[in-house]
C-alpha cells in the first residue's frame, strides 16, 4: 500500500520470515509500486514477474526497483487471470488478498500457476474483530485469522506455517478502532508504527509465541503432481 511505502522497519521485518522461501520463477500479485522485491530479492532468484492491474502503480515500478539484475523488469498490467500457461516457484499476495472479493477462486487460480513444491505466500492484515473504518475507506473485504485463512486454501496446497505478527501493532489497531475512529492514520502515527513499535514488536512477537499480531503471514506448499 502506498500509505506505508516507506515503512522500512516492518518490511525488513516480515521479509526475514518469508525470504528464505523465495526462489525461482517468482510471481508477485498486486505489486504495487514494486517496492517489496527490494526487501525479498535473494540470489536464488531466476526471475521475477511484477503483476499490477493499476497502471499509475504498474508505470512507478521500474523506478522502485533498486536490484541491478532487474534493470528490466517484467511488468505485466492485470491480475492473477491475466497469466496463464505459465508457471511459477512461488506467488506472493503482500497485503492484497483482503481486497479481493472472491479469494478463494483467487488462490485456486494461483495454485494452479504453480510448480510442484512451490510455495503460496500470503500476508494480509489479522483478526476480523480489528475491522475498521479504516479498513473500509482503504477497500478491504475482510481481515483473517488462522482458521479462516486455511478455509480459503485449495486442496492441492499444505500449510507450511501460518502465524502473526506485529503484536504492538495490534494494540495500537485496538485503540484506533475503540477510542479514535480514524479513518486514515497521520504521517506521524506510521512513522511511530514504523520507528518504534516494529522494534518492540520484534521482542515481544517471539515471546507470545507469534500468536497475536496485527498481520498473519501464511505460506503454503503445493504437493500434488502437475
Amino acid at each position: 500500500m502506498i500509505l506505508f511505502r516507506n515503512s522500512v522497519n516492518w518490511k525488513a521485518y516480515f521479509a526475514k520470515f518469508i525470504k528464505k522461501y523465495i526462489k525461482g520463477d517468482v510471481l508477485e500479485v498486486g505489486s504495487g509500486l514494486g517496492i517489496n522485491v527490494n526487501y525479498l530479492f535473494n540470489n536464488l532468484v531466476k526471475n521475477w514477474v511484477f503483476l499490477e492491474p493499476d497502471q499509475d502503480l504498474a508505470d512507478q515500478i521500474k523506478v522502485n526497483i533498486l536490484i541491478p539484475s532487474l534493470e528490466n523488469p517484467e511488468i505485466i498490467k492485470g491480475t492473477i487471470q491475466t497469466i496463464s500457461q505459465r508457471k511459477f516457484d512461488v506467488i506472493i499476495y503482500i497485503d492484497v488478498l483482503e481486497h479481493i472479493k472472491d479469494s478463494k477462486s483467487e488462490l485456486a487460480y494461483a495454485a494452479d500457476l504453480l510448480h510442484k513444491n512451490g510455495h503460496l505466500i500470503i500476508l494480509a492484515p489479522a483478526h476480523q474483530y480489528l475491522f475498521s473504518k479504516f479498513d473500509e475507506a482503504i477497500g478491504h473485504e475482510r481481515r483473517y485469522d488462522k482458521r479462516t485463512l486455511q478455509d480459503e486454501i485449495p486442496a492441492s496446497l499444505e500449510t507450511a506455517k501460518i502465524f502473526y505478527l506485529d503484536s504492538l501493532g495490534a494494540i495500537a489497531s485496538m485503540m484506533n478502532k475503540f477510542l479514535l475512529f480514524q479513518h486514515y492514520p497521520s504521517t506521524r502515527q506510521i512513522n511511530f508504527w514504523d520507528s518504534v513499535l516494529i522494534p518492540v514488536s520484534g521482542v515481544t512477537d517471539p515471546i507470545l509465541g507469534y500468536h497475536f499480531g496485527k498481520t498473519i503471514i501464511g505460506i503454503f506448499k503445493k504437493q500434488n503432481e502437475e
